[in-house]
């Protein structure tokens, strides 16, 4: 992904609600699919305590995990944040590495956990930025016109 600062601004906190509120619910259909595979481990019998359980938990925990450092690090945008036009990076705007959003999602676990306060925080912040792009030194961008073009407007090699 190049550099996205020079043609991008801030992002608008109805936007970045909707990404979120969008990533939401294809995590949950991912975690649908991890509680599927435990349920098979388990004989189609429920989980509800011991070994597989606590398993199970951190499953879950690593699913959402791997989702967010896998599209951050890769496109620079879960699938959310592309239908919004939202790109997130460095503070100079490249790319995020695998360290970097690790410590943005962490960021962003600890200080939203009490009631959003790390994302309310950007009406504070006089550039605009939440807690946690603040502390983990990460951006979040709308872009003005969507990276990755749609099939409709790519030119077709005959």
């Amino acid at each position: 992904m190049p550099l996205i600062i020079d043609d991008a601004r801030p992002a608008p906190l109805m936007r970045h609600l909707a990404a979120i509120a969008y990533d939401t619910m294809l995590l949950a259909a991912c975690w649908i699919g991890v509680g599927f595979l435990f349920i098979i481990l388990n004989k189609g019998e429920a989980i509800t305590g011991g070994a597989l359980h606590y398993l199970l938990q951190a499953a879950l925990l690593a699913a959402w995990l791997a989702f967010y450092i896998y599209f951050w690090t890769q496109q620079g945008q879960t699938l959310g944040m592309r239908a919004w036009r939202l790109a997130v990076a460095d503070e100079n705007g490249r790319p995020l590495t695998t360290a970097l959003a690790l410590k943005r999602w962490c960021c962003a676990l600890i200080t939203c956990a009490p009631a959003g306060i790390g994302l309310w925080w950007r009406y504070l912040d006089v550039d605009g930025c939440t807690l946690y792009d603040r502390l983990s030194r990460t951006r979040l961008y709308l872009l003005p016109t969507n990276p990755y073009p749609s099939a409709k407007k790519r030119k077709r090699h005959v």
